[in-house]
């Protein structure tokens, strides 16, 4: 009802006619409940800085932060990589798969897997290259190897911490992801991995590109 809601809308098909004014009045609406109900709450935990600044920005009230729970011992520490990039999520609209895709079909010469089900599965599959292989959901033994073996893990969502992004590091397999968010509290770039400024395919290219200039300089 807050940041996405435009996004959100375009994606139902809602922005123009009678459903899309119908829809900014349910928001509005929503949005003046939202605020009235937060009222009420007496002690405010948010999971990241960055979803703290959301509760100040809209409630005008202090969140004390609690990261939340990852258990990293399920997974190994793994220094022999393949060569292929890991990006896995439901496939649903704000998780943005569709921009890593679009963006490995600008790279033909570096490979993706993309784990993964959802409503978005259709239009992932159709946008796929060659280089893009679109292997559906996996348990999760099958999502651990993957996750061990990538040279790295491709995430574009801004999510309020994205507890996956932590897992692929448990790995051993540095992330490429959003200077937004929570991953941009869980990656330190040029570390353990590369942050990139926008949500779009450019921004997307140019880290998975810097990446890979680090990596071949520290023989990875």
């Amino acid at each position: 009802a807050w940041d996405d809601s435009d996004y959100y809308l375009q994606e139902a098909n809602l922005t123009s006619g009678f459903k899309g004014k119908a829809a900014q009045i349910v928001l509005k609406y929503l949005r003046k409940w939202d605020v009235k109900s937060a009222s009420n709450v007496d002690y405010f935990i948010a999971n990241s800085n960055h979803i703290a600044g959301k509760i100040k920005r809209i409630y005008n009230r202090h969140a004390d932060v609690i990261y939340p729970p990852v258990d990293t011992q399920k997974f190994s520490l793994v220094t022999e990589k393949e060569d292929y990039y890991l990006t896995a999520s439901r496939l649903v609209p704000y998780k943005r798969i569709d921009l890593i895709v679009d963006a490995f079909a600008n790279m033909l010469d570096k490979k993706l897997v993309v784990i993964g089900s959802g409503p978005e599965k259709e239009k992932i599959i159709a946008k796929a290259t060659p280089n893009v292989d679109v292997i559906g959901y996996q348990d999760f033994e099958s999502l651990k190897g993957y996750m061990e073996k990538a040279k790295a893990f491709v995430f574009a969502a801004e999510e309020d911490f994205g507890i996956i992004v932590v897992e692929a590091m448990a790995c051993g397999t540095p992330v490429i992801a959003g200077n937004f968010g929570g991953t941009a509290e869980s990656v330190i770039d040029g570390k353990t991995g590369i942050l990139f400024a926008k949500q779009n395919v450019e921004s997307n290219m140019n880290a998975v590109k810097r990446f890979d200039i680090i990596a071949h300089q520290m023989n990875y």
